[in-house]
């Protein structure tokens, strides 16, 4: 899965423009973000390594977003929903 990907799962939106400033310490992506970020960084893939600390440091939070953003994380890992 790549950046634009999950956050098109996360957010239910063609063209999100909200990036989590751990989330981009996790895809080594710059932040704050600046102007055109998402057409910078948005193919790069996502590792199964980075899902794995973004799971971790998402399983922690709460909200519609998160939940979101674990189930799309965990399927793109093949794991449980």
């Amino acid at each position: 899965m790549n950046v634009l990907t999950y956050l098109q799962r996360k957010y239910g939106i063609d063209r999100p423009t909200v990036l989590l400033a751990r989330e981009a310490a996790i895809l080594a992506i710059p932040y704050p973000l600046r102007p055109g970020w998402l057409d910078d960084h948005g193919q790069q893939e996502i590792t199964r390594d980075q899902i794995g600390l973004m799971i971790r440091y998402l399983a922690s939070k709460d909200g519609f977003y998160v939940e979101r953003a674990l189930r799309a994380l965990r399927e793109a890992k093949g794991g449980r929903r």
